[in-house]
């Protein structure tokens, strides 16, 4: 699902700007919700009210009707469109615990940082600094892939061109 929203995003904006555009979505299912209260892609849009303050107060009521805190997956697609109709594209998971105990402040853009837990390291996301957090090391990668492709291509333009002036 976040793939193909995040394709949609990706290419229609490059069409209406005529540049390379990178698109992120995400979604987020929560094991102990049930299937009618699962955010998927609406995470920020669970009530009428989208301020971070409000959402996250909705998700540590939520849990703590379900415990206190649940295991969750945030699923995230990178879509990366240019405007001669190539298209780079990514999926990935991040697993991590959310929990009804919030810990510090939201990050800017990131309502639910005081309530997750990074399970490798313990930490809450709140307390992490940009580069230690699981979406950014992933989207470095995507972006690491993308440079690499890159300069594929420019490598197998330079043999083409190479093959044609030598006639081989």
């Amino acid at each position: 699902m976040t793939h193909c929203r995040s394709v949609i995003k990706a290419r229609a904006y490059c069409t209406q700007a005529n540049l390379p555009t990178l698109a992120i979505d995400g979604g987020l299912w929560i094991e102990k919700f049930p299937p009618e209260k699962q955010p998927g892609t609406r995470v920020k849009r669970v009530q009428s009210n989208d301020e971070d303050g409000d959402i996250l107060t909705y998700y540590i009521h939520e849990l703590a009707t379900v415990g206190g805190e649940s295991p969750c997956i945030w699923e995230s697609g990178l879509a990366l469109a240019f405007p001669d109709h190539r298209l780079i594209t990514e999926t990935y998971q991040t697993r991590s615990t959310l929990t009804s105990k919030a810990r510090g402040t939201a990050i800017s853009g990131i309502a639910l940082s005081p309530i997750t837990i990074d399970p490798m390291t313990g930490k809450y996301h709140s307390e992490m600094s940009l580069d230690e957090q699981p979406d950014v090391q992933n989207i470095k990668q995507f972006m690491q892939k993308i440079i690499g492709t890159v300069q594929n291509s420019e490598e197998q333009g330079k043999d083409i061109i190479s093959k044609s002036i030598n006639g081989r």
